[in-house]
C-alpha cells in the first residue's frame, strides 16, 4: 500500500500507468492471449484476459474485433472470433475497467497464415504400383512443408524465405530446423510407437507464422505372392492367397516385398518352405514341378527379410493343388 501511495503523490501517474508498476512489482502483468496460439485462415480462436494483479471478475470488459465492439460485461474474460483468409490481418481488442476504477487495454493482430504437411514414405514398392507408400516399422519418413504465407504487399511470399523449426514428439530437431529447411527426414526406431511431428514456419521479422501438426503411425511391411508367366511375366493383377490351383505340369512364383526400406528387392534375404521343409533360399523365385503328374497338395510359406532392420520382414503362406484324391508333397520338387 504505501507503494500505491508513493506512486500517485510523486509521479502522480495515470491510473493505467500506476496499475502497471504494481503488476511489475508483483511480479504479475496483465495477459492477453489466444488458443491456438497460431491459427490458421478461417480458425475458431478463443482470446483470453488474465491478471494476478488485479480482479478481473468485477472488471467490465470491453472486446473489438477490427475496432469494432462485439461484447461487454461484468467479468466476461473470454471471446470467441474468427480469423480471416490467408493474408488477412484480424486485431482483437479489450478494455477493462476494473472495481477500482483502473483502466486496462491489450491488443493483438493476427495475421493469418496456413501450412500443408506432406510426407512420403522411403519404402519399396514394385514397379507400376498405383498406391502410397506406407511407413513402417524402423523406416525413413520424409516430410515437406507446405506454407502458404501472404507479405503485407499482398505478394505470397517464397517457402525458400522462411524459417522452418521442426519438433518431434516435442524435441526439437535443431540440425534439421533453420532458414530454408522446407523439408526432414524421420527415421523410425526399434520401438513401436507413434509419433508428433510439428513444423512451425515463421517469416523473418516473426510477424506470420504457421503451425501444422500430424501423428504418425507405423505399418507391417508385406510380401505378396505372385504367378510369373513365361509370357506376360510377373501378374500383379492378381496375389495368391490361400490355395493356388495348378492346371499345368509347372509353376514359377514370385515374392513380391512392399514397404521395405530397400532400392531393390534383391537387398532382402528370403526363405522359401514346402511342407515345412526348406524348398530355396535367398531368391524371390521360385519353380516347382510335377514329376510324377499325379494327383496331390502342398503347404508353401515364403518369408523375406531386411539383413539390416529387424523389425522389417514378412511372410506368406497358401497351398498349391493338382486335381486328385491323393496327396502327397513328394509330387512337388523345386527347380
Amino acid at each position: 500500500m504505501r507503494y500505491i501511495l508513493f506512486c500517485v503523490a510523486v509521479f502522480t501517474l495515470s491510473a493505467s500507468m500506476c496499475l502497471a508498476q504494481i503488476g511489475q512489482t508483483f511480479g504479475a502483468p496483465v495477459y492477453l492471449t489466444i488458443n491456438p496460439t497460431n491459427p490458421g485462415p478461417n480458425r475458431d480462436v478463443t482470446a483470453t484476459l488474465e491478471s494476478y494483479s488485479t480482479d478481473l471478475n468485477t472488471a467490465t470488459i470491453s472486446w473489438f474485433l477490427n475496432g469494432v465492439p462485439q461484447e461487454k460485461g461484468i467479468g466476461v474474460k473470454t471471446f470467441t472470433f474468427q480469423t480471416g483468409d490467408t493474408g488477412k490481418t484480424t486485431t482483437v481488442s479489450v478494455s477493462a475497467k476494473t472495481f477500482d476504477g483502473f483502466l486496462i487495454e491489450k491488443s493483438l493482430t493476427i495475421q493469418s497464415a496456413e501450412v500443408d504437411m506432406l510426407f512420403e514414405a522411403q519404402t519399396y514398392t514394385p514397379p507400376f504400383y498405383k498406391g502410397k507408400a506406407l511407413n513402417t516399422h524402423q523406416g525413413g519418413l520424409r516430410l515437406i512443408a507446405l506454407p502458404h504465407f501472404i507479405g503485407s504487399d499482398g505478394v505470397k511470399i517464397s517457402p525458400n524465405n522462411l524459417v522452418y523449426q521442426w519438433k518431434k514428439d516435442g524435441v526439437a530437431l535443431q540440425n534439421s530446423s533453420g532458414f530454408g529447411k522446407q523439408s526432414v527426414v524421420i527415421s523410425g526406431g526399434i520401438i513401436v510407437r507413434q509419433a508428433l511431428i510439428e513444423v512451425i514456419v515463421s517469416s523473418l521479422d516473426g510477424a506470420i507464422k504457421g503451425v501444422s501438426r500430424r501423428v504418425f503411425n507405423t505399418d507391417e511391411a508385406k510380401l505378396i505372392v505372385y504367378e510369373e508367366s513365361p509370357l506376360y511375366g510377373i501378374r500383379f493383377g492378381k496375389g495368391i492367397q490361400g490355395s493356388f490351383d495348378l492346371s499345368q505340369d509347372e509353376v514359377t512364383l514370385t515374392a513380391v516385398p512392399y514397404f521395405f526400406s530397400v532400392e531393390s528387392p534383391s537387398e532382402l534375404k528370403y526363405s522359401w518352405l514346402m511342407n515345412s521343409r526348406s524348398a530355396a533360399e535367398s531368391s524371390p523365385f521360385i519353380t516347382f514341378r510335377n514329376e510324377t503328374g499325379e494327383a496331390g497338395t502342398s503347404r508353401i510359406s515364403v518369408k523375406s527379410e531386411s539383413t539390416s532392420k529387424i523389425l522389417q520382414f514378412a511372410s506368406r503362406s497358401f497351398t498349391i493343388k493338382f486335381e486328385g484324391d491323393e496327396s502327397d508333397s513328394s509330387f512337388f520338387r523345386q527347380q
